[in-house]
């Protein structure tokens, strides 16, 4: 998806909006945005059925650190395209 200029690699949470994937690298484990206000992201995972979760609440050792998001480079929500 990267490779082919659909998403962008960032590991700025603040890049992340409703779409974009969280993928812990120390867990090999993805999450999906559900929103993003630039205050709190929120995420879903299948893990502990995990809906609308606040990102502060994930308790991994790096979970500040040792996480990627992967970003639309279309936001469908706003109609714009993103700063890759």
């Amino acid at each position: 998806m990267v490779d082919q200029g659909f998403f962008f690699e960032s590991t700025n949470k603040h890049d992340a909006f409703a779409g974009s994937i969280i993928y812990w690298n120390q867990y090999s484990h993805v999450g999906m945005v559900d929103a993003n206000d630039s205050v709190t992201l929120t995420f879903c995972a299948h893990t502990g059925d995990r809906k609308s979760l606040s990102f502060k609440s994930w308790n991994g050792a790096t979970a500040d650190t040792d996480v990627k998001f992967y970003v639309p480079v279309w936001d469908s929500y706003a109609g714009t395209y993103t700063a890759v």
